[in-house]
């Protein structure tokens, strides 16, 4: 529901608003992020959208290393 939000207010040009459903979002996925991201670039708003993708990229690499760290964990625990 919030990224159809995020999508409408941006291709209305209601960035503000996107922005805030965006920020009230409990968890963003990937496709809030894409949403957001590509709203932000279609109106010019580049250095946004170049925080949010480095947001974006640090938060997956995050889980990534979580992910990583706990398989290692369980493989380490049955070798």
């Amino acid at each position: 529901m919030g990224t159809a939000l995020i999508d409408m207010y941006a291709k209305c040009g209601c960035m503000d608003n996107a922005m805030q459903v965006f920020e009230e979002m409990p968890i963003r996925d990937m496709f809030a992020y894409t949403s957001m991201i590509s709203g932000l670039l279609n109106h010019r708003r580049c250095e946004m959208a170049k925080v949010l993708l480095d947001e974006w990229k640090r938060k997956v690499f995050d889980r990534m290393r979580l992910l990583l760290s706990v398989c290692l964990a369980l493989a380490d625990g049955l070798v």
